[in-house]
């Protein structure tokens, strides 16, 4: 109560401390969520011959994740609503990091899909609760502003998820396991600019855009009509 007797209302300010920093720590977040949504099906050709998998399980590698996130999205967002939003975004990341190093080493398809299902759980946990937070801690325009950077730039970015994974196969010369993970990526910098690479290294290479060139031709091109 304030001191002429009405009742006091707490107004809730239209962003948090350090704005900026925290929006855009949830919008990366989301979008990295959203990143392995896609980001194994350049890999499933090299997937299935490396463990000579069936069609049922490159299928289950393809939409495990959208499995796991789909499956888990609205019952662990309400979860985070109840017990804390905060602690179930970092419980979603600190869980993100194990199984993509799983899906990066996983002996077998089985393993693969299991690390795919757990990571679209890992992601049903960050990704309802990112929009949650701009929700609680943005008000009046501030809070459409942030939704609107939200959504725009976290879907952006995700769209990079193919590209990204294409990207890194190249780069460790068509390994799969370079989708699971940017890491490998950094690995191949200092390569680059080391003079002393290998001739079949770079042949390799040179075959490996070849065939990526071939298959691209081969797709544009008209088929032909039977007759």
């Amino acid at each position: 109560m304030s001191q002429n007797g009405a009742p006091h209302i707490d107004v809730p300010r239209e962003a948090p401390a350090r704005a900026s920093l925290v929006l855009a720590s949830l919008i990366i977040v989301a979008a990295v969520a959203n990143l392995n949504l896609s980001v194994a099906n350049v890999a499933l050709p090299a997937i299935g011959k490396a463990f000579d998998s069936s069609q049922t399980a490159l299928n289950l590698i393809a939409v495990g994740y959208s499995l796991g996130l789909a499956a888990s999205v609205l019952c662990l967002g309400a979860v985070g609503d109840r017990h804390g939003r905060k602690l179930l975004l970092l419980l979603g990341i600190a869980l993100s990091i194990p199984v993509c190093l799983l899906a990066a080493g996983a002996p077998t398809d089985t393993v693969l899909v299991v690390a795919r299902i757990l990571g679209g759980l890992s992601a049903g946990m960050a990704y309802p609760t990112t929009l949650a937070l701009i929700t609680a801690l943005w008000a009046g325009a501030g809070r459409t502003k942030a939704i609107a950077l939200w959504a725009a730039l976290g879907g952006g970015i995700s769209m990079l998820g193919p590209d990204g994974a294409g990207l890194a196969g190249l780069a460790d010369s068509c390994h799969w396991r370079s989708s699971a993970t940017g890491a490998r990526v950094a690995e191949y910098l200092p390569e680059v600019a080391d003079p002393r690479r290998s001739r079949n290294s770079s042949g390799r290479r040179c075959r490996t855009w070849r065939r990526v060139a071939r298959t691209a031709s081969t797709k544009a091109s008209p088929r032909s009509s039977p007759p």
